[in-house]
């Protein structure tokens, strides 16, 4: 016999959020696709410029940015902090100015990872 069970927004959140600290993310585990509309964000091997489109082109419900292999990354036109459902960046051997950009908390984990406790 099947169980529904309904969550409502913040439920689904908090357990995105349990399953991405608790789980190591790998670089391969990570599927190559790029919507600047998804609440998943990902694009691999991409021109500076198509990331920068992307980038100031966000959905507000964005939760996943994860950039590998691009040209490179310029946060400085992009406010991070305004995204209040934005858990996790990923900048794999994507050059980028993350850090000195972003001024709100966030977690390191390694050299391009990033965890935010929204």
């Amino acid at each position: 016999m099947k169980k529904v069970v309904r969550l409502t927004e913040s439920d689904l959140t908090r357990l995105v959020r349990r399953v991405i600290k608790e789980q190591p993310i790998e670089d391969d585990m990570i599927p190559t696709f790029g919507s600047i509309n998804s609440p998943m964000v990902i694009l691999e091997g991409k021109s500076s410029k198509y990331v920068q489109k992307a980038l100031r082109n966000l959905s507000p419900n964005v939760i996943t940015i994860a950039l590998k292999f691009c040209e490179g990354a310029d946060f400085s036109e992009i406010d991070i902090c305004e995204f209040p459902k934005l858990l996790y960046v990923l900048l794999k051997d994507t050059p980028n100015n993350f850090e000195e950009y972003v001024n709100c908390e966030y977690e390191k984990a390694g050299d391009d990872k990033y965890f935010f406790d929204n």
